[in-house]
């Protein structure tokens, strides 16, 4: 059984941490809502290889048979679902990653440590969409978990979302318009994840502690309200964001 533990790299939470385990072939990701605020956290730990190493360190080979996924595919650049080492396989810069608004996506970046020698960095549980900054050298793990879902450069991406919006990481004044939104639980992702429902704000995607600028959770039947300003990002999570509709006279 080869096994690594890993703090979630994201917007939310502060120590949450996730095993993801490979197990006679079969790759899985076991989470509890006891073991995190959500599916993020900050100043984890680099985690540990198999037993009989005791490394922090994985190989894309080991990276590969840990997440249950090959290779993956470039075509017009559409990237499947699969691992990819960037610089070799696709370019660095900022990506758009595809996900389901029904079932969670998921993807982890590892950090280049030394010739085929990599540590986990981020890794992130997400609906609908999300944006990663990739740099030359790392290792991303795309894992929609739908063959239709892709990831492309961000300038490739269609994308054109219309209020209300669902699920996904957005970037306010590019993808949504600054100003005040109204927070309630997205129904059909919700019913697909032990997690809360919640709209993060980041200033940027670093994830580092002070990334999180707000963050208000939502239940069934209840709304919140966030703010936000050109140059933040956006992340629902099983929620949705609908405009605040202006004050009358």
């Amino acid at each position: 059984m080869l096994a690594f533990l890993l703090g979630i790299g994201g917007c939310v939470g502060c120590v949450s941490c996730a095993v993801l385990m490979s197990d006679n072939d079969t790759a899985r990701s076991e989470r509890s809502a006891d073991d995190y605020d959500h599916r993020y956290g900050y100043g984890y730990d680099d985690g540990y290889d198999d037993s009989s190493s005791g490394s922090s360190f994985y190989t894309l080979e080991s990276i590969k048979d840990i997440v249950g996924a090959g290779a993956g595919i470039v075509e017009d650049n559409a990237c499947t679902e699969g691992v990819y080492t960037i610089g070799t396989d696709i370019e660095p810069g900022l990506y758009f990653l595809e996900g389901s608004q029904s079932a969670e996506s998921e993807y982890y970046v590892f950090d280049e440590e030394g010739s085929d020698s990599y540590s986990i960095d981020d890794a992130v549980v997400y609906f609908g969409n999300y944006l990663t900054e990739l740099d030359r050298g790392d290792v991303i793990a795309f894992l929609p978990g739908d063959d239709s879902l892709h990831m492309y450069p961000v300038a490739k991406a269609a994308f054109s979302p219309e209020a209300p919006y669902r699920s996904g990481l957005y970037r306010v004044g590019t993808d949504i318009p600054a100003g005040t939104y109204t927070i309630t639980v997205q129904e059909d992702a919700a019913a697909h994840t032990s997690n809360d429902s919640g709209a993060f704000v980041m200033k940027d995607l670093d994830f580092d502690d002070d990334s999180i600028t707000d963050t208000k959770y939502v239940i069934a039947g209840g709304s919140q309200t966030v703010t936000v300003q050109d140059g933040d990002y956006l992340e629902l999570f099983a929620a949705v964001a609908t405009p605040a509709e202006p004050a009358t006279a």
